[in-house]
């Protein structure tokens, strides 16, 4: 008969198993954080790339622009004087009296270079990805340019026209009357989530780790496995300090004095005194005791031995008792 392992083991998987779901939990919540983190900088880099642009496409066009600051409630009209070209009115909305100046300088650029040295898609997605990769993000981009005044639609590549799995990033809409509006998209690398997440995700990890470790060492740690025969008794197992019993001499040692045991006794104590907690299934005392037997036979005659070892052997020894447990086995109680 081989018994069954401590309940440690049990309980011990349990909590590795919750352990696990709880750490992939974390896990989620650190990766959908890295997204939001991922997307936010992205979407900055894309602010900050059109200004780059911006300036670049007015170097481009080598000729100096002057404006003239005047009181908002005033003008009624934003002009950009163009040295060598002629002078460009809007008028000033509400909506632009409500903008800084710098804001309205902006704009004006945009608009004059418009019609002087237009957005290049293409470029304005390359300049996106390598401001992308300064800031160590791996994601494939796709840049949508519109503009207002013709209603005509271009995308910086026709094989990056953003799929499902592209996430759409602020609209960026640039001139003094909203004339071109620019949509950047980004599909992030999955390795570039996880790695960009580590760092938050160090302390916890770490945590796991050893919360793993303790409880896979209880998990692995087993108790002994007794293996009780007919043909096979240990030699001697200590109950408590005063109790011995001695299976290869058929007695049990109390308080210093020999008390004999039949061979049928030593096989009964023995299977119990070597059992996790002291106890063992009616099934299991049958089989090692009487081998193939009826089951209500088998019962009967080894509640008659039960009874015999109680008056003969346990009625002297006031501090261990031989206990039934309801249809299920007996055990010995240290008192």
């Amino acid at each position: 008969m081989i018994m069954r392992q401590n309940y440690k083991f049990y309980i011990s998987l349990t909590l590795i198993f919750f352990l696990c779901l709880i750490y992939g939990m974390f896990i989620y919540s650190y990766y959908i954080d890295s997204i939001y983190n991922l997307l936010k900088k992205s979407n900055d880099c894309f602010s900050e790339v059109v200004n780059k642009d911006r300036d670049f496409r007015l170097r481009e066009t080598n000729m100096p622009v002057y404006f003239g600051i005047v009181p908002k409630d005033t003008a009624s009209q934003v002009t950009i004087e163009r040295e060598g070209h002629p002078i460009i009115y809007k008028e000033k909305t509400d909506s632009i009296r409500q903008l800084s100046n710098t804001t309205i300088q902006n704009h004006t650029i945009q608009t004059m270079l418009l019609y002087e040295n237009p957005i290049h898609v293409n470029t304005l997605d390359s300049l996106f990805r390598t401001e992308l990769r300064k800031e160590n993000i791996d994601a494939q981009t796709a840049i949508q340019y519109t503009d207002n005044t013709t209603n005509k639609t271009y995308y910086s590549n026709s094989d990056s026209l953003p799929q499902k799995h592209f996430n759409r990033l602020s609209e960026v809409m640039v001139g003094i009357d909203g004339e071109i509006t620019l949509q950047a998209f980004v599909k992030l690398s999955p390795v570039g989530i996880v790695h960009n997440a580590t760092s938050s995700m160090g302390g916890i990890t770490f945590i796991w780790l050893i919360l793993m470790s303790i409880f896979v060492y209880f998990a692995l740690k087993k108790e002994k496995v007794v293996v009780v025969t007919k043909q096979s008794k240990r030699n001697q197992v200590q109950l408590i300090d005063n109790l011995y019993l001695k299976a290869d001499r058929d007695c049990l040692i109390y308080n210093q004095k020999e008390i004999r045991l039949t061979e049928l006794y030593t096989q009964f104590l023995s299977i119990l005194f070597n059992s996790p907690d002291y106890f063992v299934g009616y099934e299991d005392l049958i089989e090692e005791l009487y081998g193939t037997i009826e089951k209500e036979s088998g019962k009967e005659r080894l509640s008659q031995l039960a009874k015999r070892i109680r008056m003969e052997i346990f009625m002297f020894i006031p501090e261990i008792e031989l206990e039934n447990v309801p249809r299920k086995g007996y055990t010995v109680r240290i008192k």
